[in-house]
């Protein structure tokens, strides 16, 4: 992140794409975004639909690669229960 900041790389933290925009040749030259705002986590869990599952800085707002690694590893254990389940 420091050598990023470094070299100019802007940050934009709860910033949704929404769609790329095209130079009329074929080439991504740009995005359009929505900012977002973190929601508290309710007792639900991350979705209230069963077989729908959230993760990452969607279910508990940014954190780290190494985190994330293990979140994603803590939700393929749950939806691999819950496949098996049904």
């Amino acid at each position: 992140v420091e050598h990023a900041m470094e070299e100019g790389i802007q940050f934009h933290f709860l910033t949704n794409p929404t769609a790329v925009e095209n130079d009329g040749n074929g080439h991504a030259c740009g995005l359009t975004c929505i900012k977002m705002e973190l929601g508290e986590p309710d007792e639900k869990g991350v979705t209230s639909v069963p077989g729908i599952f959230a993760g990452g800085d969607a279910a508990t707002g940014a954190a780290t690669v190494i985190l994330a690694m293990g979140a994603g590893k803590s939700a393929a254990k749950s939806i691999d229960e819950y496949i098996k389940s049904k």
